[in-house]
């Protein structure tokens, strides 16, 4: 009799805890679907083929709409970036990617000195625990620093690892995205209808002015590099539009990366798609130094589909 006394409140608890968890996990899920869950279902869960994969950071996921540049090219492609993903998150999307799906045609990747930064976003990226049964997914979120095995065993205990402002976001619904001229599209989100009516800061560059190439990104980027050509997948490197006068064009940070990407474009003879210096995207295609609003996006989009055209036929 003494034992149950012990036993039935933790089994009590336990349950309780399961039933909270599911309740937490749907409201999660249901806060954060468009953004993060149906592309990391798609990466993980699902098994569809697609001739271009689109690899990087904010500026593919809210610049890259596969709906207009499969519309040129002719191709299919699925715009897998995260915002502030850096060289291991593109690393293990990529790993995930070719786990689950048959090879592709191509990867393109949107370089970025942002994605040579320290290694973070794994830290933040709080929906792939939600993926722990993927032994990739559950390695790299280990080597990040996230209790895997206790969060596996007991899936409550995400919440515990989660920053205040995923926690809270829990009971705060987040307001609907609206749609409009294919916004929401294969992994693409992009909100900023207007052309010029973007004044918000999305991006502070700012930040990146006394940053430095974090060293083992190098050997990473590297991997990267073999992980597609390894399969046969012909890799593209993409230099993403930006305002012409913004001010980290100077700093010895951007250049430094520029030049890293340039060199393994070279040396790995990956064809490169250049936009960076295109005058035809004027500050009225930007919400910020770097992210195009949709109207940018979609011309950026045409643009990309037009040039993977040409490469194809010259091929």
């Amino acid at each position: 009799m003494k034992w149950w006394r012990i036993i039935l409140p933790f089994i009590l608890a336990m349950v309780l805890s399961i039933v909270i968890g599911h309740w937490f996990d749907a409201r999660y899920k249901k806060r954060w679907d468009i953004l993060f869950f149906q592309k990391t279902d798609e990466l993980i869960k699902k098994h569809d083929s697609y001739d271009v994969v689109l690899l990087g950071n904010s500026r593919v996921h809210f610049g890259i709409n596969p709906y207009y540049m499969d519309s040129v090219s002719g191709y299919s492609a699925y715009n897998f970036a995260n915002g502030g993903s850096d060289i291991t998150d593109i690393l293990l999307t990529s790993k995930l990617y070719l786990n689950h799906h048959p090879i592709p045609k191509y990867a393109i990747i949107s370089v970025d000195p942002g994605m040579l930064k320290k290694n973070e976003s794994l830290k933040t990226l709080y929906h792939y625990l939600f993926y722990l049964r993927d032994d990739t997914m559950s390695r790299y979120m280990q080597l990040a620093g996230h209790p895997t095995l206790p969060v596996k065993v007991i899936p409550f205990l995400k919440y515990a690892v989660m920053d205040e402002y995923n926690r809270t976001s829990l009971f705060i619904p987040g307001q609907p995205y609206p749609h409009f001229d294919h916004n929401i599209y294969r992994g693409f989100l992009n909100i900023s209808k207007d052309t010029g009516s973007q004044t918000q800061r999305l991006y502070n560059t700012g930040r990146y002015m006394d940053d430095q190439i974090w060293q083992p990104s190098l050997p990473l980027l590297n991997e990267l590099v073999s992980v597609w050509k390894e399969k046969g997948v012909k890799l593209i490197f993409v230099y993403p539009p930006q305002k012409q006068q913004a001010t980290f064009l100077s700093w010895k940070f951007y250049r430094e990366g520029i030049r890293i990407f340039d060199s393994v474009a070279n040396t790995q003879h990956i064809p490169s798609f250049h936009f960076e210096r295109d005058a035809s995207f004027y500050n009225g295609y930007f919400v910020d130094d770097i992210h195009l609003n949709n109207p940018g996006a979609t011309m950026y989009s045409i643009m990309l589909g037009d040039s993977l055209r040409s490469l194809r036929s010259s091929n």
